[in-house]
């Protein structure tokens, strides 16, 4: 496999991501909605350790570096709780 092809794989794959984040910002709206239904506010600290927990482990699983995937998983999470923020301002 050449370096240019090995490129465009890469390019796909970061397609991909771009297109799952989007999808994760979308269930971010389903569940500002639930949780105005619910009476709960945008930021959950005991969802948001669940959820770095589990992407940690999944992680070390994978055999992917642990603490920078729950970075990366801080990172979303913070996007979904600006999106559920800005909702809930509407």
């Amino acid at each position: 496999m050449t370096l240019l092809e090995v490129r465009n794989e890469i390019l796909g794959i970061d397609t991909e991501i771009i297109k799952l984040i989007k999808k994760r910002l979308e269930c971010a709206d389903k569940v500002a909605a639930a949780k105005r239904e619910e009476g709960g506010s945008a930021v959950d600290p005991i969802q948001r350790e669940k959820v770095l927990k589990r992407s940690y482990d999944m992680a070390k699983v994978a055999g992917i570096d642990p603490e920078m995937t729950r970075e990366i998983f801080e990172i979303l999470i913070r996007m979904n709780e600006k999106r559920q923020a800005e909702l809930e301002t509407r």
